[in-house]
């Protein structure tokens, strides 16, 4: 076993015997997450649920029972006639059989359909506690009444215009949407485009974010333990070269920081797979629009993702050798790479090219806006940027390597500090 591999192997294992590290970093992520998506995913069904309407009919004519039977047709309603033939007693009845939504249809309301002049239906909620699910009911209710309006709405056309076609009079324009990709022409509209490539600009800043960060956090928290314990200095008398022990400490770092990203990841994914409802699986993909990544532009996405894991895990390195323990190590840490990283979350929402002059300048002169850039040029085939990016990425880890390396080949690695508040002033004699 070489010295290299020797060291890798001593800094995993210091890493995982840490409980605040395998709690925090791996158990927590595919523990917590997951059991907050289920729990959101169970309130979500309770809410999607069958409905129970209660429905007080005063009024006698075709278009209030045309009502109730579209209602009765709902597979998601079941509908309720209260005995009562008061209002106050139609909302006690609702109240005790747990009926969420009270509908009353009027005198009259037949006619006022028929006339065209506007009928109205009165709504009541029964709210029994503050829940999403009461104000929910209400809103799907609505929904509701929004079909039968269109259902009713083509009743009475067909009955007026018999030989009319009534979606033409109550939508008389439609739109057909294309969509120009790269010159190219699809029969697809933008909004299902933009459906594709939302999970690609979604994911990439995360896990880049998250990726980052716990290298950031474990190299710096690996480096400020060897500090705190006063293990380094033995760790330097041993016979290893020092860029060794440097190369190692990073390596097993880089190791359990991608376990717990893997770990982040999928623990976040389960999260965000309870907001999915209702999807339908589209035959479409990006390869057929022309924005699929190409093999080769995967192994440049790699290689700019690593070159910014690189910089941060060098970065934090040469931070933590500033810092006498592991609370101050994490704080110096995360003060310096999250403004470095967190800017190139509006790559979520915006596109590149259509932010201001300067602000774009600014995120290129930021190191890990990188590989978040290269996700969205590389489907647009746009290699010279990307191209670019790992230039100014490797220069970037180099200069920040090199300072790594010669701060551990010097004595600063066990004396460099920097205090935090002010100097305590000597006293005069």
């Amino acid at each position: 076993m070489s010295k290299f591999t020797a060291i890798l192997i001593k800094e995993m294992k210091d890493l995982l015997r840490d409980p605040k590290i395998v709690v925090g970093m791996i158990v927590v992520p595919l523990v917590l997450f997951p059991a907050m998506g289920a729990m959101f995913r169970t309130g979500m069904k309770s809410v999607e649920s069958e409905i129970q309407i209660g429905v007080m009919n005063q009024d006698t004519g075709h278009f209030s029972q045309e009502l109730i039977r579209i209602l009765e047709d709902n597979p998601g309603v079941k509908l309720y006639q209260p005995q009562s033939s008061s209002l106050e007693g139609a909302i006690q009845e609702a109240q005790t059989n747990d009926v969420k939504v009270l509908l009353v249809i009027p005198p009259g309301f037949s006619a006022d359909v028929e006339d065209t002049t506007g009928a109205e239906i009165d709504m009541y909620a029964v709210v029994e506690g503050l829940g999403m699910s009461e104000v929910i009911s209400s809103s799907r209710v609505d929904m509701i009444i929004q079909g039968i309006n269109t259902q009713l709405s083509r009743t009475i056309i067909s009955e007026k215009v018999p030989d009319t076609d009534p979606g033409n009079i109550l939508q008389p324009i439609t739109t057909r949407g294309y969509t120009v990709v790269r010159g190219k022409t699809v029969n697809v509209p933008p909004a299902v485009i933009a459906g594709l490539v939302s999970s690609q600009s979604f994911i990439v800043p995360v896990v880049l974010m998250v990726m980052i960060m716990f290298v950031a956090q474990m190299a710096a928290t690996s480096m400020a333990t060897e500090k705190e314990n006063k293990t380094l200095e033995t760790l330097l008398t041993l016979p290893v070269s020092r860029l060794s022990i440097l190369a190692g400490k990073m390596g097993g770092t880089a190791v359990v920081s991608l376990i717990s990203a893997v770990a982040y990841i999928i623990g976040f994914s389960t999260y965000m797979s309870a907001f999915q409802f209702g999807e339908v699986e589209s035959a479409l993909s990006l390869k057929d629009v022309g924005l699929a990544i190409t093999p080769v532009g995967f192994l440049m996405l790699g290689i700019s993702i690593f070159m910014a894991v690189l910089a941060a895990l060098s970065l934090s390195m040469v931070l933590a050798v500033f810092t006498q323990d592991v609370r101050s190590a994490q704080s110096l840490v995360s003060f310096t790479i999250m403004p470095l990283v967190f800017p190139s979350m509006i790559f979520i929402f915006a596109d590149m090219n259509s932010l201001p002059v300067a602000l774009r300048y600014v995120l290129l002169a930021l190191p890990f806006s990188h590989p978040t850039i290269a996700a969205s040029a590389l489907a647009l085939k746009n290699y010279a940027i990307v191209l670019g990016g790992i230039v100014y990425l490797g220069v970037f880890t180099l200069v920040v390597l090199l300072i790594a390396a010669h701060m551990f080949n010097t004595e600063r690695v066990v004396t460099a500090k920097i205090t935090l508040g002010r100097k305590k002033s000597k006293s005069k004699g």
